[in-house]
């Protein structure tokens, strides 16, 4: 199974491939993100993007010019009022706030960090892991993981341009990415992150290489 041609992979391409235009020329991303804003992880009303769609395309036909990054800004940033055809939204603002955040962390972090980041803040991990496939979404998020940190081992000048070059390079040659088996149990425990763990929750937790001693000895 090729995992470059699954939904969810695919989703977090596309926001790499975000990132990175914006990173590199402001508002260069802009045919990404209407699709981008529809993502299920992300919890944006359809109407809600429709309006935003409707007042870009207004402006631009009265030669204001105006682009999504800016009025997705504009759009939170406004007062809800009873005059106002189009009231604010947390999950757009949420979205407006994570995206600039990732932009700005494309020339700061490291590939895996920020792809790490970016399935962990956007609700990517927590949707995989609360799915009746979740076993299955596990596979592709750990097979284009390792793909990721392959290429960086390879090169470790990489950067996120090289990585997206190398997957558009690979869809037009046709050269598949092989899904990795990945054993997991619903009984078992979730090995992850401290970061990637954050916005979930579990009935108990256990902290690896951290020890707890009473009495006169140290803590740590």
């Amino acid at each position: 199974m090729d995992i470059l041609q699954e939904p969810l992979v695919k989703k977090i391409i596309n926001i790499l491939k975000y990132v990175q235009a914006e990173n590199k020329k402001a508002h260069s991303g802009e045919p990404y993100l209407f699709e981008l804003l529809h993502y299920d992880f992300l919890n944006i009303e359809p109407i809600g993007i429709a309006k935003i769609s409707v007042k870009i395309a207004s402006k631009n036909f009265n030669e204001r010019t105006t682009s999504w990054r800016e009025e997705l800004k504009d759009f939170h940033a406004q007062k809800a009022d009873l005059f106002s055809d189009i009231k604010p939204s947390r999950q757009i603002e949420k979205a407006s706030v994570l995206l600039e955040s990732w932009i700005k962390d494309c020339a700061n972090l490291t590939i895996q960090q920020l792809i790490e980041k970016i399935i962990s803040e956007s609700g990517i991990l927590f949707n995989a892991l609360t799915a009746d496939d979740k076993n299955w979404n596990m596979q592709l998020l750990n097979t284009f993981f390792d793909f990721v940190k392959a290429e960086c081992s390879r090169n470790s000048k990489a950067k996120l341009t090289d990585i997206i070059e190398t997957l558009d390079l690979m869809e037009t040659e046709g050269v598949s990415l092989p899904a990795e088996r990945l054993i997991y149990s619903d009984d078992g425990v979730n090995f992850i992150t401290t970061h990637s763990s954050k916005g979930l929750e579990f009935e108990y937790v256990f902290v690896i290489g951290s020890n707890i001693v009473t009495g006169k000895q140290n803590t740590t």
